[in-house]
């Protein structure tokens, strides 16, 4: 399996095949709760808009 992630992972690299398809095809098999834990604990909640109030745009 490490040696599919890691061939995956340079194909990416590359450029040979599209990042973004790949996130797209691999989160249609995991559910909700786990791309929410994945992004809380890598700390990319803000990058992605989660955690953000609407409220803070009313302050300018």
């Amino acid at each position: 399996m490490e040696d599919i992630k890691e061939k995956l992972l340079i194909a990416v690299q590359d450029g040979a095949i599209d990042g973004a398809d790949v996130v797209e095809k691999l989160l249609a098999y995991i559910d909700g709760d786990t791309v929410q834990d994945i992004v809380e604990s890598e700390g990319w909640d803000e990058a992605c808009g989660i955690g953000i109030s609407e409220s803070s745009d009313d302050e300018y």
